[in-house]
This record gives structure tokens, C-alpha cells and sequence, in this order.
């Protein structure tokens, strides 16, 4: 659960569920031209905000997840300095804050985390290029598939506290997901999930997310 009683530096966070997400996400993607949505800056702090971590009460899980989304949706991603080594800061000036080289002070998991979120988006041109599908939504669960030529990646986001089972239909999806068998590989153990019938069972972990290629 977030607090969201007080708000930091005069913003106030908006609690949505996977509905409101879904409704907030499709009205980003409708903005602009294609073209300039792929090339769209995207950040979650800045020099003149309060950083996000200290927006969501300094829960690093919210962080990693926010992350995640962030490198495999369209547009290019930017991360603000420290953001990967666990900063807060609340309103300008205190977002500014020097950052502290003594590795000692760094949330190394964060550190690493960003890295392999970083890594998966360099790794798949789907995710820098490919098309967005949106393939689920549910009070806790977002889930979405990038496309390309030569590949799919689907990207399964749950934010509540608790594991959620999820029942995907790939057939929404052009090329082959909906035929009798396919295979797809989790992109952090690399073990595989079957589809069949275009049916995908998925559990994904409470505050997480999962990223399977195919």
C-alpha cells in the first residue's frame, strides 16, 4: 500500500488501478505521431521534481518496476543521476543533491537491477522500435507485447502486494502466437513457458514484473 496522505513538494500521486493505468497509457500513445512517440524523452526525475523514489516513500520496489516499464515502453528512456543508486530528494534545490561516490551508500541491488533493465532494452530492437499491444488489464495487473520482424517480448507488470495469476490471449497478436505451440523464454532465468492455443498462463510476483521473449 502507498501513502499518498501528504503530498511531496506539492505534487500529489494519483492512485490508479490497472484500468486507470491502461486509460492514462493509451492517452499518452495518441498524443503524437508514431514517429515522435518512438522518440519521445522519458524520465521519472528531473533537476526541478522530487526525485521518485521520495515520491513513493522511499519503496525501491515501486522504483524497479517503474524502471522496467520505463525501458520497454516507446520513446527513449533517461535516467536522472543517483536514481540507479537509491537517491531521494524532495522539491528543487533538495533533487540536486551531489552525488555520493562512496559506493558504500548505493542500494547495489537497485544498481544492478537498472543495469539489466538497461541491458534488455539495448539487447531487443523490439523494445526500441517494435509496435506496443496492449494484451491484458486487470485491478492489479498491466500487461503489454512489443513487436518487431523478428521477435516478441511481453511484458507482464503487477503492482499489488501479492502474486497475481494471469491468463493472456497472444492471439490479439499478428505472426504466429496463436498457433498450436508457442515457446517463450523468461528473460531473467531463461527458462521457458509454453503457450498453447495462443493461452498463456503467467504468475507474476507481487510488486514486479516479467519480460518473455519469443
Amino acid at each position: 500500500c502507498l501513502d499518498v496522505s501528504e503530498p511531496i513538494g506539492g505534487f500529489e500521486i494519483a492512485v490508479l488501478d490497472g484500468i486507470g493505468f491502461a486509460a492514462d497509457i493509451d492517452r499518452l500513445l495518441h498524443l503524437y505521431d508514431w514517429d515522435v512517440t518512438l522518440a519521445q524523452y522519458n524520465l521519472l526525475s528531473s533537476h526541478d521534481e522530487p526525485r521518485f523514489l521520495s515520491m513513493v516513500r522511499g519503496n525501491t520496489r515501486r522504483l524497479r518496476l517503474a524502471t522496467l516499464f520505463q525501458m520497454t515502453f516507446p520513446g527513449a528512456p533517461s535516467v536522472y543521476y543517483g536514481d540507479e543508486i537509491g537517491m531521494e530528494g524532495g522539491p528543487d534545490p533538495d533533487c540536486r543533491r551531489a552525488f555520493p561516490w562512496d559506493e558504500r551508500q548505493w542500494d547495489s541491488g537497485l544498481w544492478q537491477d537498472f543495469r539489466r533493465f538497461i541491458a534488455l532494452r539495448t539487447a531487443h530492437r523490439s523494445l526500441r522500435r517494435g509496435t506496443y499491444n496492449e494484451l491484458l488489464v486487470s485491478g492489479d495487473a498491466y500487461v503489454f507485447a512489443r513487436q518487431d520482424a523478428d521477435e516478441t517480448v511481453v511484458v507482464a507488470l503487477n503492482v499489488a502486494d501479492e502474486a497475481v495469476n494471469l491468463t493472456l490471449d497472444l492471439s490479439k497478436l499478428p505472426g504466429d502466437c496463436h498457433t498450436d505451440v508457442v515457446v517463450l523464454e523468461d528473460a531473467w532465468s531463461g527458462g521457458k513457458v509454453r503457450a498453447e492455443g495462443g493461452r498463456l498462463e503467467l504468475r507474476v510476483p507481487a510488486l514486479d514484473g516479467r519480460v518473455l521473449i519469443g
